[in-house]
């Protein structure tokens, strides 16, 4: 028997939770968060593998450079729209961008490297 990979989704999108975790139920544990006051409690309680984060929710940018300090050991993805906060400027170097299926799938890069998907 093996353990399920938990992952942690910050958004307040209840349509992109339900999708998400439909998605992902046969490969991880899915925690949803809406409330950006209870993601440090949440990632505390599970310790994540991937923490997927929706740029278009409240405080998302904040949220992001915590986890670049705190979670370095978790791989974050943020889903978002082209126009999505942080993706706003053209040259931003914390975020590398893949199309994949004609949709935009950014990596948030840690301090560390990140490895290129291709």
């Amino acid at each position: 028997m093996s353990v399920a990979s938990i992952c942690v989704l910050y958004t307040q999108d209840a349509d992109l939770a339900r999708r998400v975790k439909a998605f992902l139920r046969a490969m991880a544990l899915v925690r949803h968060v809406n409330d950006p006051n209870r993601m440090e409690a949440v990632l505390q309680q599970n310790s994540p593998a991937v923490i997927l984060m929706d740029l278009r929710a409240k405080e998302c940018r904040d949220l992001l450079e915590q986890l670049e300090q705190d979670w370095p050991e978790s791989l974050v993805i943020a889903l978002g729209a082209p126009r999505s906060e942080p993706l706003r400027g053209p040259n931003n170097p914390t975020f590398m961008r893949r199309k994949i299926c004609n949709s935009t799938v950014t990596v948030f890069k840690p301090s560390s490297a990140v490895p290129s998907i291709t």
